[in-house]
């Protein structure tokens, strides 16, 4: 009874990660922006909001556009892969390998974090009542108070080089390198799938060299990583969904 509880949560951490592969990717804004420069699915894109009055009109508007432009989805992709890491968990859990818990720790404080920090459900909140003033200096007030929401999230043109939502993906991109120990330790993946989690991981993890220094080129590790996330968290999805298949 209980190795059947313990197939169906693998079945279920195995769905989250191929959602997180297919549906909510991490960096989803930067994808859309990509769509919006190409001229793709215009009549519900827009351009990247570049000013606060931009940002309330997108949230009024196109509220889940707007959700995906402040990085919302960031926070449900972590919440994905440590349903994926804890899936890891019961496989693991005959192999006497303990680190793929702290694993599962560390991207779960990734999720919380991001959930904290992100200002997008106020921020719907706030550009329904921006749409209804109409006197200047309420305007202007209003407008100094959502300045104050931005720059305190990861919305670049608004946020300092370093956020607090750079921590969450600190914690999700560090849970990744200790599931690869993790991994390398139960002996149940090949050397091939552990190496492109260390590639994903690690050079997602250079970033954060930049961010002091040059955060203007922090895209770079990210996007060289991206890839290798995907393909990763692929290739532990399916597993998890082949362990079900085999019992």
């Amino acid at each position: 009874m209980k190795n059947n509880f313990n197939n169906r949560i693998m079945v279920f951490a195995g769905i989250c990660g191929i959602i997180a592969v297919f549906i909510f990717r991490r960096n989803l804004s930067a994808e859309f922006q990509v769509f919006y420069s190409l001229g793709l699915f215009k009549r519900w894109l827009s351009g990247y909001p570049q000013s606060i009055k931009q940002w309330m009109d997108l949230y009024h508007t196109k509220p889940f556009l707007g959700l995906i432009y402040s990085n919302f989805f960031d926070g449900v992709n972590s919440f994905l892969v440590s349903s994926l890491f804890f899936g890891l968990c019961l496989r693991f859990k005959d192999t006497r390998n303990r680190l793929i818990f702290p694993a599962f720790i560390v991207s779960s404080l990734g999720t919380l974090t991001y959930f904290i920090t992100n200002c997008s459900i106020k921020l719907i909140g706030l550009s329904a009542r921006y749409s209804v003033l109409a006197n200047p200096t309420e305007i202007s007030d209003f407008e100094e108070k959502v300045s104050f929401v931005l720059r305190n999230a990861n919305i670049p043109g608004f946020s300092t080089s370093f956020s607090v939502s750079h921590l969450a993906l600190f914690f999700l991109l560090a849970s990744g390198v200790i599931a690869c120990f993790s991994m390398k330790q139960s002996g149940l993946y090949k050397k091939s799938s552990i190496l492109i989690g260390w590639i994903a991981n690690v050079s997602g993890l250079t970033s954060f060299v930049f961010i002091p220094f040059y955060p203007q080129f922090i895209f770079i590790p990210i996007s060289f990583s991206a890839p290798f996330i995907v393909i990763w968290y692929m290739i532990i999805a399916v597993s998890l969904l082949r362990v079900h298949r085999s019992v």
